[in-house]
Parts: structure tokens; sequence; C-alpha cells
């Protein structure tokens, strides 16, 4: 009784397989269909034309980025990257004038501010408190106060607004 089974199940699989192979596989499609489709979808068949670079820019032209830490993220509700520079990394001249780096706001890039270190203080465990002005022009707009970590790349902490007191986090990233 197996056997018999075992053959029929065998000999019908057989037949659906040669009756499947011969049929049409490819779908046709209604060419009409198609150029309507096209037309509504405002679909051309012309090659598109390769679009033109989009003008960068930058808010850190004309600065030796080379020489600085860049990070990116988040002040308050504003998406920020903030150019900052170690101690040994400066110029003179910016050594002198107690600059550290420069940020800027994503929403307005053509505008950068200057940032100037109030102290950098090094913890063993692998991190810095920094703490840092914000100038616009000779104008102190903020301060920032936070923790440079050495080891994980992140620079978190407040930034205090000096005209209205008001206080607000930041978390950015280093950026490689």
């Amino acid at each position: 009784m197996k056997k018999l089974l075992l053959f029929s199940a065998t000999l019908l699989l057989a037949v659906l397989f040669v009756s499947c192979k011969n049929k049409k596989t490819t779908p046709s499609i209604n060419a009409d269909y198609v150029d309507d489709m096209k037309e509504i979808l405002c679909l051309e068949e012309a090659p598109m034309i390769e679009e033109q670079p989009v003008e960068q820019i930058d808010a850190f032209e004309g600065i030796d980025v080379s020489n600085f830490l860049i990070y990116t993220g988040t002040m308050g509700e504003e998406t920020v990257t903030l150019c900052w520079s170690p101690w040994n990394n400066r110029t003179d001249e910016d050594q002198a004038n107690g600059i550290c780096g420069y940020l800027a706001l994503d929403s307005n890039p053509r505008f950068r501010y200057t940032l100037k270190e109030v102290s950098d203080e090094p913890n063993p465990e692998g991190y810095n408190k920094l703490v840092i002005d914000i100038y616009q022009g000779e104008e102190k707009k903020a301060t920032m106060e936070g923790i440079l970590e050495g080891r994980g790349d992140g620079f978190n902490g407040t930034v205090t607004f000096a005209e209205t007191g008001q206080k607000q986090e930041f978390n950015l990233m280093r950026q490689y």
C-alpha cells in the first residue's frame, strides 16, 4: 500500500511539473498602461542631467581646522558644530587672545561665534572640566560648562545665556 501511494504521489508531481513548465512564465505587460503611468507620474525616459553641486556654506572658512577637534550635536533645540583646539595645537595669536575655538549653529551656518577658554581642569580619570565663554564680536553671549571626555569623545554640559541667565543642556560628539 505504501509503495502504491509513493508511486502515485511521484507520478502526480511529475505531471504537475511538466504542465507548469509548458505554460508561459513571463507576464504580459500592457504597453498603453505603462505609458499612461509614466505620464501620470511625470516620468521621463530622457537621461537625467547630473545636478550641479550645492554651494557649501562654511562657517569656518578662512580657519585652518586641521588643528581643531570637530564636535557636532545639540545645544538646547539647536544643532551646532563646534571646533575646539587643545592648548598645544593653538596658534600663538590664539593663545594670546584666549581663543580656543569656534561655534556655528547649523540653522545659520554663515555666522560663527568665537570661543574663549576660561578654565580647563584635567582629571586623572580621563576627562577635562571645561568652562568656555561664547562671544559674538566683543560681546559675551553665553558660557559653556561641561565635561570633555578623553576616552569617550563626548562633550556634554550646560550653556548659560548671558542676557537671560537661561540654562540649556548641550550634547556634542567628536567627528573624525
